[in-house]
């Protein structure tokens, strides 16, 4: 019962944070997607001292808070489409042990996630009627340019993670 209890408690904190990171995204006036990015590190930590299941527990119970009290923002949609679930996903990626495969199918999600993006974008501002402006070339520069910070990103997480296993896992006792 003690593993339990202690499960919950840890995914408890570890959704106040989320939810705290998440709401501080959308305060902010500059810096948002970094404090956003320091949300995946969440998911990741739980998975190190809880579970996988309490770690998809904290995810979903981060989103629906999150949709509760800031409602459907794109920060909000931010953290539920990439930055909350990713490290479950690249948690089961990097099982392939086949860098080439892992960065190919990483990178299929975060194209995943972009349509998704882009086509919310596009139901948005069909809604409103607000035209977005037409630069040429800037939707393809853009994509290259997002594929690279995404593989930026995917290995800052895991400098993240590293650093948390070899700094702050074993100086604070988080085993069971």
């Amino acid at each position: 019962m003690k593993g339990k209890a202690l499960y919950i408690s840890r995914g408890g904190i570890l959704t106040a944070l989320s939810f705290m990171l998440v709401y501080i995204s959308t305060v902010i006036p500059t810096s948002r997607l970094t404090v956003l990015a320091l949300t995946s590190l969440i998911v990741p930590i739980a998975i190190l001292t809880t579970n996988i299941k309490t770690s998809l527990v904290i995810y979903i119970a981060t989103s629906v808070i999150s949709l509760m009290f800031l409602g459907l923002r794109g920060n909000v949609l931010l953290y539920i489409l990439l930055f909350g679930i990713y490290g479950l996903i690249k948690l089961f990626i990097e099982k392939f042990k086949n860098l080439p495969l892992e960065i190919f199918l990483k990178l299929v999600y975060f194209n995943c996630v972009l349509l998704v993006l882009w086509l919310s974008a596009s139901l948005f501002t069909d809604v409103t009627g607000i035209k977005l402006p037409e630069i040429p070339y800037i939707i393809p520069i853009a994509f290259v340019v997002m594929q690279f910070i995404f593989i930026v990103f995917d290995y800052a997480l895991t400098q993240g993670i590293n650093y948390f296993l070899n700094k702050i896992y074993d100086k604070i006792k988080f085993r069971n």
